[in-house]
């Protein structure tokens, strides 16, 4: 299934369940059902739909950080053999020279460039991790149901 229908399907899922009828859900303010500790949510349904759609949004960016891939520099270009018969065999050797150094000063920079990359991403999808946890904590403090995580 494509992402973006996977994205669709649990906004309308979302969008149901925070804008259904209020008697519909489980742990309205009435108490008049739902399973023991989820009947009491102390959040209006106006603060219960503003807090999910802000636990949703986090979710959407989490796997969005998550769908990143690092992109390498792009490597040095080798010497065309073609064009490398018109010199002589002086000009052929420094020329595989230079490009063995450009070669190896890329391979240092692209590591160099990943490491750095990798310890951002890990850094702000960790804080993100966190964030919604923190939200998700808060939720259950005013007694209302942890949201579900949304499909990747």
């Amino acid at each position: 299934m494509p992402a973006s229908l996977k994205t669709g399907l649990g906004a309308v899922a979302l969008a149901l369940l925070v804008g259904g009828c209020q008697s519909w859900w489980p742990w309205n303010n009435q108490g008049n059902g739902g399973s023991p500790g989820q009947g009491n949510c102390r959040l209006s349904p106006e603060e219960l739909t503003s807090q999910t759609k802000g636990l949703a949004l986090q979710q959407k960016a989490l796997a969005s950080i998550k769908a990143e891939a690092f992109i390498p520099p792009n490597k040095p270009t080798a010497i065309d053999p073609a064009l490398a018969e018109r010199y002589t065999q002086e000009d052929r050797d420094l020329d595989e020279q230079r490009y063995q150094t450009a070669l190896l000063d890329w391979q240092q920079l692209n590591a160099e460039r990943y490491r750095l990359w990798l310890a951002d991403h890990t850094r702000r999808e960790r804080q993100l991790e966190l964030g919604l946890q923190a939200k998700a904590q808060k939720l259950r403090q005013q007694g209302c149901p942890p949201v579900p995580p949304a499909s990747p």
